[in-house]
């Protein structure tokens, strides 16, 4: 017979992870809105920070590895 431990479970049923907190989501947008090409990006086209991180390493407005 196997034995099971309990694991929190999150309200979509899976395993819940430090990831699926709102205050890691909020840490890495703040992060990426460091950024002057992001920041831009975000505000002018109404993008997630993430997408507006890639557009702007891809458009050389100074993205992440600026």
């Amino acid at each position: 017979m196997k034995h099971y431990t309990k694991t929190r479970v999150s309200a979509r049923g899976g395993a819940l992870s430090f990831a699926d907190l709102p205050l890691f989501d909020w840490a890495r947008d703040q992060i990426l809105l460091a950024n002057p090409g992001v920041r831009r990006l975000v505000r002018v086209r109404h993008i997630s920070p993430t997408l507006a991180s890639v557009y702007a390493e891809l458009f050389g407005l100074g993205g992440r590895h600026g």
